[in-house]
């Protein structure tokens, strides 16, 4: 109960500060230094950069794609929308306390363009010209960066602190190889807590059929994929009558086929992990009987019966913000966009684990977050980390109130259990390096999600056929990475 009353009153404060800034948006462009005093006083972690700090006006350059989903990197001036205007004040805070000039420079780098983003980087250090201080890359494109040589270690760098609660752990002790990190996000990245994967719930449906309190399986830790497997069974109904399952219909799930991806995660089963020397290895879960009885479990769910709607198409959303589906798989985004309007009475869960047994839930993010790192061909690598950490600190201060809090905790979630369960999102969040490296490693994961979704459960055979180039591409990922360090 303190906990909630707690989390209530923060959520009071912090929506307070930010609609009072709003208020002060609509009447000045000025004075965006004291937007984040008044707001933080008291109640976040301060950074270590010293307050003399100064670069004298120099210019700091970020390549960063501009295909991105969400706003993220800059703003050209103060808007009525509460995450645009922060992004605005962190840049802002950011230029002003380090005296340093912000320049962003655009380029496509979504999934479908990630060489236009490594040719724009390329061109450059072939020139030698040292055009760009950061890149902030989608999240597999930095990945490609890291083993192209573009970028530094930065462990090595000075300023940066990744103990402070703005960068993400999780995502440092997974991709932190041979002690060297290359890329690093958390609330710098406002894409990332719009990417968490969730299990959105039908408050009414929950009631109409007298199922489990689920805000109490999760407290109790039975909130497990076969409980929800068994949650959604007999939900389906024919509602327009056409003898098909369809988008007319209702049903005990819908999602995406890719969010099925975060179940796996969530299983605690991942694709690499590092092995006894702190590089990387094909991880036995990948492999093992824990990926096959996943296969069958999630084979049987969505092919035997009716009760998931599970395509490639974007019907799911409708589906359940009209109100016929009890669960929806999705990315939290949801929650601003479909659900905004909706009349649903929603409720929010992190992804079920495997059993019981399993020591904690586990958060999935989608592929679409952004991965910031420090260029080794820029004018000062150590200034770039000056400003990587300020900016980190200052999301923390700024947009993940707005986004989180606001949008997501007062604005969108119908109860307190709800801001409590995006608060266990954002701390069990994972970050799946398979699919990080995914063009190095041939797509290996793609083709044990490409199992399920075409109802193949052979994947011991799959796996055996794909073994030997998966791993003779492992090793060339890891000779790439040792060259990187060179």
């Amino acid at each position: 109960m303190k906990r909630i009353i707690s989390l209530l009153l923060v959520c009071v404060m912090l929506s307070i500060a930010l609609v009072s800034c709003t208020e002060r948006d609509d009447k000045t462009t000025t004075g965006a230094s004291s937007q984040t005093d008044e707001q933080t006083t008291g109640r976040f972690v301060d950074d270590d950069l010293p307050e003399d700090l100064k670069f004298d006006g120099e210019k700091v350059t970020i390549l960063y794609w501009e295909d991105v989903q969400k706003p993220e990197f800059f703003i050209e001036d103060l808007t009525g929308d509460k995450v645009e205007n922060a992004i605005y004040y962190r840049n802002d805070n950011v230029q002003n306390r380090l005296d340093v000039e912000l320049e962003f420079i655009g380029v496509k780098g979504n999934s479908t363009n990630v060489n236009t983003f490594i040719d724009k980087a390329k061109k450059s250090i072939e020139a030698g010209t040292k055009d760009y201080d950061i890149y902030a890359a989608y999240s597999r494109t930095a990945a490609t960066c890291a083993i192209n040589g573009f970028s530094e270690n930065l462990l090595d760098l000075r300023y940066l602190n990744f103990d402070k609660p703005w960068w993400s752990q999780k995502l440092l002790d997974d991709v932190t190889i041979d002690g060297k990190l290359y890329f690093a996000s958390g609330d710098i990245s406002t894409n990332i807590l719009y990417m968490m994967v969730a299990a959105f719930f039908n408050k009414k449906t929950i009631e109409d059929y007298k199922l489990d309190d689920p805000y109490q399986l999760v407290a109790d830790n039975k909130w497990t994929l076969d409980k929800m497997i068994e949650m959604s069974r007999g939900i389906y109904q024919d509602l327009n009558n056409d003898g098909k399952k369809d988008q007319g219909d209702s049903y005990g799930m819908t999602t995406f086929a890719l969010h099925i991806q975060g179940l796996f995660d969530a299983s605690e089963l991942s694709v690499l992990k590092p092995d006894k020397e702190n590089w990387l290895t094909i991880s036995p879960s990948f492999y093992g009987e824990k990926s096959l009885d996943f296969l069958n479990k999630i084979c049987d769910w969505i092919h035997v019966g009716k009760d998931v709607y599970c395509n490639e198409d974007m019907v799911y959303k409708e589906i359940f913000a009209a109100g016929r589906s009890l669960f929806c798989i999705d990315r939290v985004y949801l929650a601003t966009e479909h659900l905004a309007d909706s009349e649903v009475k929603y409720g929010v869960l992190p992804l079920p684990k495997w059993d019981e047994e399993q020591s904690g839930y586990i958060t999935s993010v989608a592929n679409p977050y952004t991965l910031y790192s420090v260029s080794a061909y820029g004018n000062d690598p150590h200034r770039a980390a000056a400003v990587l950490e300020c900016m980190a600190s200052e999301a923390y201060r700024t947009t993940t109130p707005a986004l989180f809090e606001v949008s997501f905790k007062s604005r969108y979630a119908d109860a307190n259990e709800d801001a409590q369960m995006y608060d266990l999102l954002r701390d069990t969040i994972t970050y799946e390096l398979g699919r990080l490296f995914h063009v190095q490693l041939n797509g290996i994961a793609d083709k044990y999600f490409n199992q399920f979704q075409n109802n193949d459960r052979n994947w011991a055979s799959t796996w055996q056929t794909a073994k030997p180039m998966t791993e003779a591409m492992l090793r060339r990922l890891i000779e790439g990475l040792k060259d990187a360090d060179q």
